[in-house]
């Protein structure tokens, strides 16, 4: 079992276990160092990336947590001003939802707009068969970065279309 932290909240602790998972889903989207970010707020938390909410956590009197409406059901979820709610009986319960909590994050990492088709590392990048940009920001908004993710390499020694 994870090692928790006993001056920590409920929400710090969920977000310490679905950090290493999130992270994962990050660097499989060749995307490092980016910012996931625990975000308090009025009666909750927030698990932020880009400035988006990946998840809400409360642990308070009734504990919850809600998911951007992302046009997907999750069972027992209530639709409320954009989110989908899902009560717990303690938030220890959000390992039930990781799944939906990583698909989230997926659909957040492929809305974010690209800003240029590729850079002049389209090569490396080919050859590697994943996004080799050192700085967070541009690889994030790099078009070539989304096709390598979805399995089309374009030029170099591993091309595919």
């Amino acid at each position: 079992m994870d090692q928790l932290n006993l001056f920590a909240t409920t929400e710090q602790n969920a977000f310490e276990f679905l950090q290493p998972k999130l992270n994962k889903t990050l660097e499989e989207n060749w995307i490092h160092e980016a910012p996931l970010t625990l975000e308090r707020r009025k009666g909750y938390y927030s698990i932020i990336f880009n400035s988006s909410v990946v998840v809400r956590l409360c642990a308070e009197k009734n504990p919850y947590i809600s998911l951007p409406d992302q046009g997907y059901d999750l069972p027992n979820g209530k639709k409320k001003a954009g989110y989908i709610v899902l009560k717990m009986n303690d938030l220890s319960e959000v390992i039930d939802y990781e799944n939906y909590i990583l698909k989230n994050l997926q659909i957040l990492i492929d809305r974010v707009p690209t800003d240029f088709s590729c850079c002049s590392r389209y090569l490396e990048c080919s050859n590697m068969q994943a996004c080799t940009h050192p700085d967070y920001d541009k690889a994030l908004r790099c078009g070539y970065r989304k096709a390598l993710h979805s399995g089309k390499v374009f030029y170099g020694e591993n091309r595919n279309i």
